[in-house]
């Protein structure tokens, strides 16, 4: 009987060890956390490869460098996806891409290495010989040289931050840039649009815009002031460097005036106010107003009087009085002439 007593608690005592080396079994299972899956590129620009993969999880590592470069001492960065855009790559460039997932507490192993090229960086030709060209009083002419057909002007007042300016779309060559300030200077850059990629803009050039006058002149009704001394035709030509030629005929004999000028950087209602210092055939000074219409061609109304030597009882025109004011009005619109723009 004490055999079976203690043959009972040893098998008792051993039910007891066999139970916990169960238990502790099960606790010590290790949680498997499946490696991403179907690695490939999706796709590579001049500095970015994008990843994609297959997981049923929603937290991975990326591990990536250049071709070749050791696991562990590559630039890591976490994604919750399973595609994914690296940027910031350089351009012609092999790298090695590794994924893994992360689980709760643990992390699969790295898949990899997955090679990927970035493009080569495009290149686009900026233009050269860029020029500017005074045209109106409200417009330039821009040029350059280039074997492109799509570029982009960029203009504003001298000075301004090229990105801060007037941007154009320019698809021809000359081209010509409008609604400008008379009187102001410009800065003008240009760039060759290719194809997925612009050049550097090319410049300054600076330009002023041209005096509202300047240009050649055809009178196409001449004042009856001046048409009662006998003057049948007028032409008139005010260059740029403020020098004019005025021709008159009259009775088949033409009569020509030169001298300098001057004209106000601000008009009032479009009037401006000119001052002629003639130098041939004498000398003298007339001062007066013009507006310019602006047309194809252009027309323009001018008003003018001699001031120096004084004639007793004319006064010049003004801009605050406007066209008909010559000698307080006196003459009402008979000393108005009228021009065309002829270049």
């Amino acid at each position: 009987m004490k055999m079976s007593k203690y043959f009972f608690l040893g098998l008792l005592s051993l039910g007891l060890v066999f139970t916990g080396c169960d238990d502790d079994d099960d606790d010590d299972q290790p949680i498997i956390c499946e490696a991403p899956g179907n690695l490939v590129v999706d796709g590579v620009s001049e500095t970015s490869v994008t990843l994609s993969w297959t997981s049923p999880e929603s937290a991975f590592t990326i591990e990536y460098g250049p071709t070749g470069f050791i696991l562990g001492a590559g630039t890591e960065l976490s994604a919750t996806s399973t595609t994914v855009t690296i940027d910031s790559l350089m351009s012609d460039t092999n790298y090695d891409f590794y994924v893994r997932t992360d689980c709760a507490g643990t992390t699969s192993s790295f898949v990899g290495p997955l090679a990927a090229l970035t493009n080569e960086e495009a290149f686009c030709e900026p233009p050269t010989n860029l020029m500017v060209e005074s045209g109106t009083s409200t417009s330039v002419l821009v040029s350059w040289t280039s074997s492109q057909s799509d570029w982009t002007i960029e203009y504003g007042v001298a000075g301004f931050s090229l990105g801060s300016g007037t941007q154009v779309d320019a698809s021809s060559n000359p081209f010509t840039v409008d609604n400008l300030v008379a009187f102001t200077e410009y800065d003008f850059y240009v760039r060759n649009n290719c194809t997925d990629v612009s050049s550097v803009f090319i410049g300054p050039v600076t330009i002023l815009a041209a005096n509202p006058i300047v240009g050649a002149w055809e009178a196409y009704d001449v004042s009856p002031l001046l048409a009662g001394l006998g003057i049948t035709g007028i032409s008139a030509e005010f260059n740029g460097d403020q020098t004019y030629t005025v021709i008159s005929s009259a009775a088949g004999a033409e009569s020509t005036l030169e001298g300098t000028y001057s004209v106000s950087a601000d008009p009032v209602n479009g009037i401006y106010s000119i001052t002629l210092s003639q130098s041939s055939p004498s000398n003298l000074t007339s001062e007066g107003i013009f507006e310019i219409y602006m047309a194809s061609p252009d027309s323009m109304w001018y008003e003018v009087a001699q001031t120096d030597p004084g004639i007793t009882g004319v006064t010049a025109p003004t801009v605050d009085a406007g066209f008909g004011s010559t000698s307080g009005g006196a003459f009402g619109e008979t000393n108005i002439q009228k021009y065309l723009r002829v270049e």
